[in-house]
């Protein structure tokens, strides 16, 4: 066994398609769902790939084993038994390998060796050809809501962190009873998966591009509807523009039919708290060579596998916050906070997985609107 020392190691040893890899994100103890063991060709060895920088070392540590047994051997002695301190990747299957046996190469692709020297430098990656565009999870997605809008007699809010007896939670509170008792006829009624539309109307002194961030407009009214409703709210919606009128609906969550259009297209991992700086680090470090969108209002949208108990909820501030290297980053401004006031238009879908257990799989989809 080694520790992978770079990403072109690691894209070397993927290339190869032999032996194993663990992802070691605790370093110990850490439990079986943070801790997994792929083949080398694996698909979500490729997708840890993605676009980072090959000369770096990867975001989270990485061991290879060259065979199976090896694996075992040393993830009992330092990580546990299966199931509790370490686990096999659903997608590959590691288990039906015979212990001591290398993973056998693709049909029609003749085995592979890699040298430590040619793995460290990148040399025998440079005929790997780089990773494809990601793919929009079209099937997990729903469309924008297109009922009958109600308008809000009162502003929107957004959400506030500040102390109860603050004036501005006041003001908070009296906009989402509002907003429930006004939705509150539709959503008694349904049943299901449900989606939620806000759209924010802003005076034509505000900036439109400047702060008012729409998660933050959506958190709070997503998550009073949430406890009134019977159904399940499987994706939140919010657009803002100039006008004197906001509105809000709610409906049964109907599939998407096309796919959105994106300038980039992102999937990334993590496995840390979303209160946890390193949740915001995880992804940050899987978008170390995205390209900022040129200036200007954006079009979003982003897809949350998780499991069945996860509030999704709690991931969208965290994750938007990570998100500097595709919105840009506010200037003087620390390093989570991104220019997401230029999104205008922006989609949170929910997608359930019970094998993720407590990952969370995100996929970013980002469009800049042309005039």
């Amino acid at each position: 066994m080694r520790r992978v020392q770079t990403n072109a190691e690691l894209q070397a040893l993927h290339a190869a398609r032999a032996g194993f890899i663990f992802n070691d994100f605790t370093a110990g103890g850490g439990g079986a769902q943070s801790n997994v063991l792929h083949a080398a060709d694996c698909t979500w060895v490729e997708r840890m790939l993605g676009r980072a920088r090959l000369q770096s070392r990867p975001a989270v540590r990485k061991v290879f084993f060259d065979t199976l047994e090896d694996a075992q051997s040393w993830l009992a002695a330092n990580r546990g038994p299966e199931g509790q301190g370490w686990k096999r990747c659903a997608t590959c299957w590691p288990d039906h390998m015979v212990p001591g046996n290398r993973l056998p190469a693709r049909a029609g692709t003749p085995p592979a060796t890699v040298s430590r020297a040619e793995a460290r430098t990148g040399a025998a990656s440079r005929a790997v050809p780089a990773p494809g565009p990601e793919r929009w999870p079209a099937e997990a997605a729903f469309a924008m809501p297109r009922s009958r809008p109600l308008r809000l007699p009162v502003a929107p809010r957004l959400a506030s962190w500040n102390k109860a007896d603050d004036p501005g939670q006041a003001r908070l509170a009296e906009y989402l009873a509002v907003a429930d008792e006004l939705l509150r006829p539709d959503y008694k009624r349904l049943r299901g998966p449900l989606a939620v539309r806000l759209d924010v109307g802003l005076p034509d002194s505000a900036g439109l591009l400047d702060h008012r961030d729409l998660d933050n407009y959506l958190f709070p009214l997503v998550k009073r509807l949430s406890q009134g409703a019977a159904g399940a709210i499987a994706c939140a919606w919010g657009t803002k523009q100039h006008s004197a009128s906001s509105y809000v609906r709610i409906e049964e969550a109907t599939p998407a039919v096309t796919r959105p259009g994106y300038d980039c297209c992102y999937t990334v991992r993590t496995s840390a708290s979303s209160q946890a700086e390193a949740f915001k680090e995880q992804i940050r470090d899987q978008l170390t060579t995205a390209t900022p969108l040129p200036p200007g209002p954006v079009r979003m949208q982003l897809c949350f596998t998780v499991g069945p108990n996860r509030n999704w909820l709690n991931l969208w501030k965290p994750a938007i916050d990570a998100l500097g290297q595709i919105l840009g980053h506010t200037p003087a401004a620390g390093p989570w906070a991104p220019l997401d006031g230029r999104i205008v238009d922006l989609g949170l879908h929910r997608r359930v997985d019970p094998r993720i257990a407590n990952e969370v799989l995100i996929t970013i989809a980002a469009q800049r609107i042309r005039p």
